[in-house]
């Protein structure tokens, strides 16, 4: 070893060289203390899989590297070095863009269920007696083709499920290794999945019809980082603050993560070949033209199996590319504000086929209905066991025609006259009614970017931080920053929202409150962590409070405002573009000095003031 002073001395009863060992020792047992002082939020030292989910940095490499260079050197670099092998920056990105793609499919999950919904009606209105009805005419076909789509995309509805409930459970998996936890969905991977279910039974019938017997079969891994820390020289107490710093950072978890969406997109692969083998099989079966049962059947397994091959392929490209590395954004997906772009590879060309398909179905049935009336005559009415009164009109009606106890008729009408058709919104649902979506925001929990009105939790919450940049945001307190109820003061059992207390480290946040614990809630805000925003208690329930605070804070930010009517603009474009990129919207809004209000009360966020404000955009905060 060379001497530290630069004599050129090597023997180890150097002076320099035993200056060099006392410092070590030092530096060895300073590191903890340096450690406790300079951490922000819980201690990494106290880690527990109680505890995980209160400590901030998530999926931030910059919190784990600031965490690991509080060790002494070397020891610091090759940690360092071990996170950067393992390329956990990597690891943070796929857990992100399969979040995205976790929303992706929430929202054509949404859609195909809804038009599955419509033609249910459809076959209602449209019904024939097929064993009375010749196989030529028209009324027979039109029945034959709606009930076929219907059978197809009810397989498609069954990958779909699929696909939502694996990039969930994929993202849902625990932050710490000790908690045993795993999804249903993955745990027993392909046969745990309803696609499978479809495969079984389209199996069980081409052995009933053909003699055929058509087959069937699964795997794990396991990481190896804390082989590569345990292999670095550090004492016991180092191995444990890296190891826990990885753990509440959420690198162990993305890491999982990524092998779980290699697990599935086996899974995947294996029913999409599955499915392939018995596409032949099931279109081969030979059923008597008499047999109108067996036609059925044979229907209801074939467009089954063809739905379900429309979109697994999709689901099984969409996980491979969440695997690949990539320097760009993959997709964009928002929860319920509809903002969704998928890449030309991830999108089903036969989506908008089945879309037109409903849509002109639904036009004929509305045409139907006006021309013969409402309720709709014979056995259309006869669908399901009970009846129930509708909410408008006080008509009974079975389960298919009703909507939030509001008949098809009734909805319709409301609709096109601009209404909310529930109507339990009270004098609040002109004001949240959405022009745009044709859906009260209220009572859909609906969200949309034209109106400055999203319903989410707080990861919608940094998606939104993210896309709009404000300038300045307000938080609840009660069951939104935290879990205490009706200003009750916060304890020990509180609990804390993760996401909405990252943000208060690195914007602009003041807390807006109906809770009078002033000093408690200033307590539990630095137990955490975090220095204390500015805390404004408001009283009463006029339309001052909330919406006065929040209108003077921008007040006090005007010097560097634009004209408010830049924010109409870009609200504007959101209504007349709904294909604008995210960081187009990102760019135009960023321009103007928006605030954004976060609250778990809907009656706030309709106050004069708050919803007239251009400048102010409302999360409707549900958990």
């Amino acid at each position: 070893m060379n001497c530290p002073a630069g004599r050129g001395c090597f023997r180890s009863s150097c002076r320099c060289h035993l200056m060099l060992c006392v410092w070590r020792v030092c530096a060895m047992s300073d590191w903890r203390t340096v450690a406790r002082q300079t951490e922000v939020g819980p201690s990494l030292f106290e880690l527990t899989p109680a505890s995980v989910s209160h400590y901030h940095g998530y999926c931030s490499v910059a919190a784990i590297e600031a965490d690991i260079r509080r060790l002494p050197e070397p020891s610091a670099a090759a940690v360092l070095d071990v996170v950067a092998k393992f390329d956990v920056a990597e690891s943070f990105r796929r857990r992100k863009e399969l979040v995205q793609l976790k929303k992706v499919w929430y929202h054509w999950l949404a859609e195909l269920e809804g038009m599955i919904r419509s033609l249910r009606q459809i076959a209602a209105i449209f019904w024939v007696d097929m064993l009375a009805t010749p196989a030529e005419s028209d009324e027979y076909r039109r029945y034959v083709n709606i009930s076929r789509l219907i059978a197809g995309l009810r397989g498609a509805l069954a990958a779909m499920h699929d696909a939502r409930n694996l990039t969930k459970a994929c993202c849902k998996l625990p932050r710490h290794p000790d908690d045993p936890y795993l999804p249903v969905s993955l745990r027993d991977l392909p046969f745990s999945l309803e696609s499978q279910q479809l495969v079984r039974r389209a199996a069980g019938y081409c052995k009933q019809q053909l003699g055929e017997t058509v087959a069937v079969s699964p795997r794990r891994v396991e990481a190896e980082m804390r082989r590569a820390v345990e292999e670095i020289e550090l004492d016991e107490e180092m191995q444990g603050y890296v190891w826990a710093s990885l753990i509440a950072r959420g690198a162990l978890k993305a890491q999982r993560s990524c092998e779980e969406v290699g697990r599935c997109a086996e899974a995947v692969e294996y029913l999409v070949a599955e499915l392939g083998r018995l596409r032949d099989p099931v279109a081969a079966v030979v059923v008597d033209s008499g047999y109108l049962k067996g036609q059925m059947l044979q229907d209801v397994h074939r467009e089954g199996v063809a739905g379900c091959l429309q979109v697994l392929p999709v689901l099984l490209r969409g996980l491979r590319r969440i695997l690949q590395r990539s320097s760009g954004e993959l997709l964009v997906a928002g929860d319920g504000d509809g903002a969704l772009w998928v890449p030309a590879d991830l999108q089903m060309p036969v989506w908008a086929e089945w879309k037109a398909s409903v849509d002109t179905y639904r036009t004929e049935m509305l045409r139907v209905i006006a021309t013969e009336g409402w309720p709709p005559p014979g056995r259309s009415m006869k669908v399901g066991k009970a009846a129930t009164p509708c909410r408008a009109c006080g008509g009974l009606f079975p389960a298919i025609w009703l909507t939030e106890c509001v008949c098809l008729n009734c909805d319709v009408e409301a609709r096109r006259a601009g209404k909310c058709p529930v109507g339990v919104c009270g004098p609040r649902g002109q004001r949240m009614w959405c022009s745009h979506k044709q859906q009260c925001l209220q009572c859909h929990n609906g969200s949309c970017l034209a109106c400055r009105f999203v319903c989410g939790d707080g990861e919608k919450v940094q998606d939104l931080v993210d896309e709009l940049k404000p300038a300045i945001i307000f938080l609840d307190f009660d069951r939104t920053l935290a879990s205490t109820k009706r200003g009750a003061a916060p304890n020990s059992k509180t609990a804390i929202d993760e996401d909405l207390l990252d943000l208060m480290l690195n914007t602009n946040v003041q807390i807006v409150t109906r809770n009078s614990n002033l000093d408690a809630i200033r307590a539990f805000i630095q137990q955490h962590g975090v220095d204390a925003p500015v805390i404004h208690c408001v009283g009463g329930r006029g339309p001052a409070g909330k919406a006065e605070v929040m209108l003077d804070a921008l007040r006090h930010l005007a010097g560097r405002n634009p004209p408010i009517a830049a924010v109409a603009v870009v609200a504007a474009s959101e209504a007349n573009d709904t294909e604008t990129s995210a960081s187009a919207r990102s760019a135009q809004t960023s321009q103007a000095c928006v605030a954004l209000f976060v609250d778990d009360d809907i009656a706030e966020h309709g106050r004069d003031g708050i919803w007239d404000c251009p400048q102010i955009y409302r999360v409707f905060f549900c958990r």
